[in-house]
């Protein structure tokens, strides 16, 4: 009797547990497409194009997210991902992968997102910051923001590498230069811009600055002086 009522308590355990959709640990579990695929490594840029189609409107305010959502879709899909903003401009997504994505947002402007790996848990519990970096300009001279946020999207406040100091990108005079035309160039040079140009695959971005108004005369000399500085991600800044 007691050998018959433990079977129909062990069967009827393993009944309620599929039908909780526990397994019991004693029958084997077919492994299915869809946990494999969950176990796998994601190596597409999943996780970028969720960044980007959940980036708040006010971030980016000449798009909306369903023009977010068409540019993945053209891009995924192997067409030219380019649609019309709110104000009727042709905005361009030319680079999306796992970690880092680029758009044209107009022929003198973009934005950037990559994706970094955090040194601690981040306040959301996430463990990657989005550094954002919107240009304005050209190749010659231009003028980057740097920001930076969590993967869910709250605000960090983490110093923007473009605070830099002028000197930081001034070099010592040069030996074919006067005193007298360094010391000139170089107080021009104070007021220089800072485009930020990205890296993804080293985690690292270079700031090229650039001085305005500067005439034909001065600009070899400009040139001269200045120097790009390239700084990586550590964890928690870039230097």
């Amino acid at each position: 009797m007691l050998y018959i009522l433990t079977s129909v308590l062990l069967s009827a355990a393993t009944v309620l547990a599929a039908g909780t959709g526990l397994i019991h640990p004693a029958i084997p579990v077919k492994a299915t497409a869809q946990t494999a695929s969950a176990a796998a490594p994601d190596t597409s840029a999943t996780l970028m194009k969720t960044v980007f189609s959940n980036m708040p409107d006010s971030l980016l305010p000449s798009l909306t997210r369903n023009n977010r959502l068409d540019l993945i879709d053209f891009l995924s899909s192997g067409m030219k991902a380019d649609v019309k903003n709110r104000f009727d401009d042709h905005v361009e997504l030319t680079t999306l992968t796992a970690d880092y994505l680029h758009l044209r947002l107009s022929e003198k402007s973009s934005a950037d997102l990559l994706l970094l790996p955090s040194a601690t848990m981040l306040k959301d519990t996430t463990k990657n910051v989005i550094c954002m970096i919107e240009t304005f300009g050209n190749d010659s001279i231009g003028e980057s923001s740097v920001k930076f946020f969590t993967a869910r999207w709250h605000p960090l406040n983490y110093t923007s590498p473009t605070t830099l100091s002028a000197d930081s990108f001034i070099t010592t005079r040069p030996d074919s230069m006067s005193a007298e035309e360094y010391h000139s160039l170089r107080a021009r040079a104070m007021q220089l811009m800072l485009r930020a140009e990205v890296l993804p695959s080293e985690k690292a971005i270079i700031l090229k600055p650039s001085v305005a108004a500067v005439t034909d005369e001065e600009k070899p000399g400009i040139k001269a002086i200045l120097k790009s500085k390239k700084l990586k991600w550590d964890g928690k800044t870039f230097k």
